[in-house]
């Protein structure tokens, strides 16, 4: 009888050792890489900066603010909407398309820009101007950043590319 129970404990040691002798096979997987960091922008400073918030910056490219608050309206609800809902919410006016007409807004100064609105708990508003880009702001010609790549002008390659684009539509409104 006691050379049964020898046998069985020396079984249960042999199964014991087993993932000290083989640790690669007792070990979680490794960890899998980190995810990859954002694709930011580059770090460079801006080189040029212009406030359109300010009656200067908007000036320098013919800026006019348009301002509208943006109503919460009831609507019907979708056609495959569930059985309990027979309406939905939505917004007025649509006003992010770019061929919208806002003749009728109100003209806001650019100092109103930074000016709280609004009072309830839910509030949103459109703000809309129209950009007309010059040859030259100040001491700094769009068509000369253009030629340069994003290191020597100080911009980087996205605002070159439009620098680019826009240089040969200069005095056209965005």
């Amino acid at each position: 009888m006691r050379k049964s129970h020898f046998g069985i404990l020396a079984g249960c040691v042999a199964l014991a050792a087993i993932p000290v002798a083989l640790p690669s096979a007792a070990q979680a997987p490794p960890a899998a890489p980190p995810n990859p960091p954002p694709v930011m922008a580059p770090s460079l400073p801006p080189s040029r900066v212009v406030d359109l918030a300010t009656p200067e910056g908007t000036a320098a490219f013919g800026a006019q603010w348009k301002n509208m608050d943006v109503k919460i309206v009831e609507v019907p609800a979708m056609p495959n909407a569930g059985p309990a809902w027979k309406s939905a919410y939505d917004i007025q006016p649509h006003a992010g398309e770019g061929v919208f007409d806002d003749t009728s807004w109100p003209v806001i100064e650019p100092k109103g820009l930074l000016e709280r609105r609004g009072g309830g708990r839910i509030f949103m508003t459109w703000y809309r101007t129209n950009l007309t880009v010059p040859a030259k702001i100040g001491d700094f010609e769009w068509r000369d950043a253009a030629r340069r790549g994003p290191a020597e002008s100080g911009h980087d390659s996205g605002l070159q590319h439009a620098q680019s684009r826009d240089a040969q539509r200069s005095g056209e409104a965005w």
